[in-house]
């Protein structure tokens, strides 16, 4: 009888010593999904346990795409513009992007690769763009 209460007490101690450390069971990491992130808006691209990725889009710091309404190629048969913005990433990390250009950037351990595709809404001839109203879409692959 001894022996089992002994057994018992040491089991118990076992089970209690593996409870200390939380278990995180966390999904995939959304490897190639494009998020989009309105400017001054924070997305989390993903947050599980101590593992997390967050873009927040700060400013657009260049416009220069050819205007709807108007034939850049025509006229600039070379230049046909670009887009960059800044981002922050995980809160404090700077970066910038530029449209259809990769960017790396490290956080939390990982390697991420950024790909901004798009910049919304696009420059139209003679109108002026609110700046309030960008909104990039960006592919996050973790590497």
């Amino acid at each position: 009888m001894r022996y089992i209460i002994i057994v018992l007490a040491l089991a118990g101690t076992l089970i209690s010593a593996g409870c200390d450390k939380p278990v995180c069971d966390c999904p995939g990491f959304p490897d190639g999904d494009t998020i989009a992130v309105g400017i001054k808006e924070k997305k989390e691209v993903y947050g599980c346990c101590e593992d997390r990725f967050e873009i927040a889009f700060s400013s657009v710091k260049e416009d220069s795409r050819c205007p709807d309404g108007f034939n850049c190629l025509a006229m600039y048969p070379v230049w046909q513009g670009t887009a960059k913005v800044s981002l922050k990433i995980n809160g404090f990390q700077p970066l910038e992007l530029e449209i259809n250009k990769p960017a790396n950037t490290k956080a939390g351990g990982h390697t991420y690769t950024l790909l901004m595709t798009d910049l919304t809404p696009h420059p139209r001839s003679g109108l002026p763009t609110d700046p309030n109203t960008y909104k990039a879409m960006i592919v996050v692959s973790r590497n």
